[in-house]
């Protein structure tokens, strides 16, 4: 066994230089203490990614995405403001044209339309990463002469009915009428809460694997209902806001709607309860509170594309509000929220394989479809027609109550990343 080396002890040289400089080497330390500081204080990203690697690097909000991009007959192209101070990009051929203006005269490229003219327009304001882009091709049509947005959305089959050109409000009475139509009990209701028991066995599959993909958690769960011991149908909307008494096995209605239903393990489910929904980040769901819940990043988009679809459907029973009230179990409390979040939470977290297999199997079983799946570009003309008619509806408290809640509907999203980030 090798003896451990005995740590050197200084010479006396050395010690008589220390004691004769001692007052040198303190101020030298004190300085290089502050030098430190200050380049740390001045360089503090850099030194975070020195340390921790590039996922320290503070991320930058990004600003949302322009919205609502129309033209007139007479080639005046106009878009919703992203925020006030917000700069604007037009890429028309490669070429980019800043303004802060939420218009712009196309007429002046003409003769550049031929069968088509792509205008890609971003967003940014203030200190924020520039917005994702939204395109549109400008055409002129050959019979009118007049200015069109050529969205290129294909509607045929079940959507045939449907033409991106309508207003919100048709969009969502027609969408209305379309889902209504379902094939399932009697051929003319809904599955019932007993069926979908063996639905969300074969729905609920996640893509690759032979487990169910739990909603709120990302839970692998064995495909097999085990008297409920297994997994639980889990109300995204909740049973006791759907203006209804609790479902039994038998219900036929809005409350067996296997569309608002998803496997979930037991104890997820009783974290969940009825609470509504409310901003947050993770990728596991969470309580925030005593009311809320946040569902997680990977179910965000999930969520919002269920409480659209059952706000639709529904839309004589169910409202979607910023914070739901009223008592549960009864008409007056069929309420759901956050309204201000969905839009972003959609765009956030896009359609995926799963949803698009779960949207075939409940149609294959239901006979209606979830649209917002099948065509996403559909989501924000129906949201602005609920959020619209939220405006337009009392309710049932303070109107200095209704009047913060509908502001906060109209929040634009970069002030709540700037929020988020100051966190």
């Amino acid at each position: 066994m090798a003896k451990k080396k005995k740590p050197k002890k200084l010479t006396n040289k050395q010690k008589k230089f220390i004691k004769k400089n001692y007052k040198v080497i303190i101020v030298l330390l004190v300085v290089v203490l502050i030098a430190l500081v200050i380049v740390g204080f001045f360089f503090k990203d850099e030194v975070l990614k020195l340390i921790n690697g590039p996922e320290s690097e503070i991320q930058t909000p990004t600003t949302e995405k322009v919205k609502n991009v129309k033209i007139t007959n007479d080639g005046m192209l106009s878009w919703n403001s992203a925020g006030e101070g917000a700069e604007y990009t037009i890429t028309i051929n490669g070429i980019e044209i800043k303004t802060q203006d939420t218009t712009y005269d196309i007429t002046q490229h003409k003769n550049e339309i031929n069968d088509g003219l792509v205008v890609e327009i971003y967003a940014k304001v203030g200190n924020h990463n520039i917005s994702n882009k939204n395109s549109v091709t400008i055409i002129i049509n050959p019979e009118t002469a007049l200015y069109e947005i050529d969205h290129k959305f294909v509607y045929e089959g079940y959507y045939s009915q449907i033409k991106y050109e309508m207003t919100n409000e048709q969009i969502f009475n027609k969408l209305n009428e379309i889902i209504n139509v379902v094939t399932a009990g009697n051929g003319s209701q809904n599955s019932s809460y007993g069926e979908v028991r063996e639905i969300l066995v074969k729905s609920d599959i996640e893509p690759g694997k032979n487990t169910l993909y739990g909603i709120y958690d990302n839970a692998e769960i064995p495909a097999n209902w085990g008297s409920g011991n297994v997994f639980q149908r889990e109300h995204v909307w909740p049973n006791s806001k759907l203006g209804i008494p609790r479902v039994t096995n038998s219900s036929r209605d809005q409350g067996s709607d296997p569309h608002n239903l998803r496997a979930i393990i037991g104890s997820t489910n009783s974290s969940r309860s009825n609470r509504h929904f409310a901003a947050g980040s993770g990728l596991k769901g969470y309580t925030i509170g005593t009311d809320e819940y946040y569902p997680g990043d990977n179910h965000r988009g999930d969520v919002a594309r269920i409480l659209l679809y059952m706000a639709v459907r529904y839309k004589d029973i169910l409202s979607l509000v910023e914070v739901p009230q009223g008592p549960t179990y009864e008409p007056a409390g069929a309420q759901m929220g956050r309204l201000s979040l969905l839009l972003e939470w959609h765009n956030a977290d896009p359609v995926d394989e799963f949803e698009e297999n779960r949207n075939q199997v409940i149609y294959e079983y239901q006979g209606n479809r979830n649209p917002f799946i099948d065509h996403p570009e559909l989501f924000e003309k129906v949201y602005e027609h609920i959020v619209s008619i939220s405006l337009k509806t009392p309710k049932p408290y303070h109107i200095l109550q209704l009047i913060i809640d509908n502001i906060q509907i109209y929040k634009n999203t970069y002030i709540n990343n700037k929020e988020k980030y100051l966190l």
